[in-house]
């Protein structure tokens, strides 16, 4: 009698850790479930960042707004802008480097931040991109000057 109790307690132990264990797979695949719904891809393109997009070297264009009024070496003005994946700008005259930095970008209002190495407050720049075509504007608050207002325009020479 006693081998025969013992078996069935066996078994219904046995029954018990199966059902609590299905169980728990039930509610893992559940969850993946879930997690795979969440993760529907859309339709829709995603934009591509405009930090992605200004790496590279950029040549001015020719054209009559691309004159220089100053000799700030920070100036873009038909200069070539270099930027690279590290934050870092470079501008050219030439083979000549005149300026070099950091840069940040502000995505949703199209700003750029160019901090110079060699101190000072960072340049603030509203810029647009339309394919490889980049313009550059003034967005520092002083910049209300015609000079300073100027849009400089560049085309794309490498990525």
């Amino acid at each position: 009698m006693k081998p025969k109790m013992i078996i069935a307690g066996v078994c219904i132990a046995t029954t018990i850790i199966s059902s609590v264990a299905l169980a728990q797979q039930d509610r893992g695949r559940e969850e993946r479930e879930q997690r795979r719904k969440r993760n529907i891809p859309t339709e829709r393109d995603i934009p591509e960042k405009a930090v992605a997009q200004i790496i590279g070297t950029w040549r001015p264009m020719e054209a009559e707004d691309n004159t220089r009024t100053t000799d700030d070496e920070q100036s873009v003005a038909g200069r070539t802008l270099v930027f690279n994946r590290e934050n870092q700008y470079l501008i050219l005259e030439g083979d000549q480097q005149l300026d070099s930095g950091s840069f940040r970008m502000n995505e949703p209002h199209s700003i750029i931040y160019m901090e110079s190495s060699r101190g000072g407050p960072p340049r603030l720049w509203k810029i647009d991109f339309s394919g490889d075509m980049m313009t550059m504007q003034s967005a520092e608050p002083s910049s209300a000057a015609r000079d300073e207002r100027k849009k400089y325009m560049f085309q794309r020479s490498s990525n």
